[in-house]
């Protein structure tokens, strides 16, 4: 069965320092899920209050792992001059007979049913066949090669006198492009013996 949701991130506001205290900015007393961007850090979470676990992560206790790694990442952010901001989530909705039908985020599991589907819908430039890589790299270097040769004075007709001398450039030019279409053609060997392998059996 296919589930679809739907939910917008709300913009809490930026976290700041105060001395060696993180501030985070006022978010409602609801529950709902959460995101700390610090830096390059991006962390996720979900509570029953946010506002009190705001209070939480800006002084964590000995316990409490999580809240602890979180308010040290964005501390050391903070204190490289990186911008760090809070994100929320409060309300979603998901796709049920037909209509969008409102979820109760005070129940653990559809917050963490948010929060998995939040993570996964920012998670960008994933690549669908990483062992494709090589194959479009060298298709793209063996490209690049061949397209300054193609409109170069070597792959126009030769004339009915004799032809002048090439250009050394030019000649420079179709040894890196040979080159450049050999990898290919063997890198396209490897990466479509093994993809129609693949397919195959599936």
């Amino acid at each position: 069965m296919e589930t679809r949701l739907k939910f917008n991130w709300q913009t809490a506001g930026a976290i700041t320092l105060n001395g060696d205290r993180a501030n985070f900015p006022a978010v409602p007393s609801k529950p709902g899920v959460w995101r700390v961007t610090a830096g390059n850090d991006t962390e996720y979470g979900a509570s029953q209050d946010l506002r009190q676990l705001m209070y939480q992560m800006a002084s964590p206790g000995p316990t409490q792992g999580t809240l602890r790694r979180v308010n040290g990442t964005v501390t050391a952010a903070l204190a490289a001059g990186m911008p760090t901001t809070l994100d929320i989530i409060t309300s979603a909705e998901w796709h049920a007979g037909g209509r969008w039908v409102p979820l109760d985020l005070q129940r653990d599991d559809l917050r963490s049913l948010v929060r998995a589907a939040a993570v996964a819908s920012t998670v960008t430039d994933v690549d669908p066949d990483p062992d494709s890589a090589p194959y479009r790299e060298s298709h793209a270097a063996a490209r690049g090669e061949l397209l300054p040769l193609a409109g170069s004075d070597l792959m126009k007709p030769l004339p009915a006198a004799r032809p002048p001398k090439p250009d050394n450039a030019e000649v420079r030019q179709m040894k890196r492009a040979t080159e450049a279409l050999n990898a290919f053609v063997a890198e396209c060997d490897r990466y479509w013996f093994k993809r129609w392998g693949i397919e195959g059996n599936l």
